[in-house]
């Protein structure tokens, strides 16, 4: 057997997909973004969003954010990263953003 195979198993998958739903506060709504084009095509093609509770929800993202963000995305999430209470993930590659002078 591959490595990855054993991550292939409609039972693994099932078993994933009950522990989610039993961790998720029916009372909240949440949102996950994947920002590259496999991941997207991964997600639909294997039926991922089918596994998941109502209540959580994927947003198909841009591409590579460091290929095809506009700056402007960019002084959004520096925005919303000030905002007290929300949880902002980022790749480490903006951590190489250079600074206003």
């Amino acid at each position: 057997m591959k490595y990855i195979d054993e991550f292939r198993t409609g039972a693994l998958a099932q078993k994933i997909a009950a522990k989610i739903a039993s961790e998720v506060n029916p009372q909240r709504d949440y949102h996950f973004m994947e920002f590259y084009g496999g991941h997207t095509h991964a997600i639909s093609r294997f039926g991922i969003i089918d596994l998941l509770p109502d209540n959580v929800h994927m947003i198909h993202g841009p591409g590579c954010p460091v290929c095809v963000l506009p700056i402007g995305r960019v002084e959004n999430a520096i925005r919303l990263a000030q905002t007290l209470g929300l949880i902002l993930c980022s790749y480490g590659d903006y951590v190489y953003l250079p600074q206003a002078a």
